[in-house]
Formats: C-alpha cells, sequence, structure tokens
C-alpha cells in the first residue's frame, strides 16, 4: 500500500532541500520536545551547549550570538532528551564543565543534588 502517491513524491523532490530531511518514532519527537540539552558540534568538537524545557524548538531559535555563531558553523547536533528541567540543567552544567565547548561563557556555581553519580 502507497500512503505517498508519485506526484506527491515528485514534488517533495522538487520543494525539499536535497539530502536532508529526518524520520522519528512518535515517542521520540515528544521527548525531543520536552526538556532536554542540546549540543552544536564541527568536526566533532563542541562549539555549544545548551538546555532547554523544549529543547527541539529551542535549538532552533536564534536568540543570543554564541547559539547564532555556533548554528552557523556546526556539522552536526546533538539532542539529548531528559526527565525533566532540573536534569536538563544538570546535565548541561556537567557538559560544558567538562567539554568546554567553544561558544559557552563559564558557568558557575554548585551542580544541584539529584542523586546523580
Amino acid at each position: 500500500m502507497t500512503l505517498i502517491g508519485s506526484d506527491v513524491l515528485q514534488l517533495l523532490s522538487e520543494l525539499v532541500v536535497r539530502g536532508t530531511g529526518a524520520s522519528f518514532r512518535g515517542a521520540d519527537f515528544r521527548n525531543m520536545s520536552g526538556p532536554g540539552v542540546y549540543l552544536f558540534l564541527k568536526s566533532g568538537l563542541p562549539l555549544y551547549v545548551g538546555s532547554s524545557n523544549a529543547a527541539l524548538s529551542r535549538a532552533a531559535q536564534r536568540n543570543h550570538r554564541q547559539e547564532i555563531r555556533a548554528r552557523r558553523d556546526c556539522d552536526q547536533v546533538l539532542l539529548y532528551p531528559c526527565r525533566d528541567q532540573v536534569a536538563a540543567k544538570v546535565l548541561e552544567k556537567v557538559l560544558i564543565r567538562n567539554l568546554k565547548p567553544q561558544y559557552n561563557k563559564t558557568h558557575k556555581g554548585e551542580l544541584p543534588d539529584r542523586g546523580l553519580r
């Protein structure tokens, strides 16, 4: 059974940027749309680490200079859904401290105790 007719597939090939696009399971998409951490990488090196209560949409926004530069320069984006916003903030701080991304400013302060060891 064909879900998309050949006329629609032809239209897609004309309108969509060649070699792009992604497919996600519904549960994966919902998880990526919730709290999480995103990393912009270039040649495997971290450019920027951020977190949000809506990780997928936040990674796509253009809100401040460091993220704009990282988005422009990256060749890979990683997204890690987290169980809640506090877990996302903890993971963000741990990644920034350990990876030292080029465009992040230093995070100060103690990591909250969330039973993470």
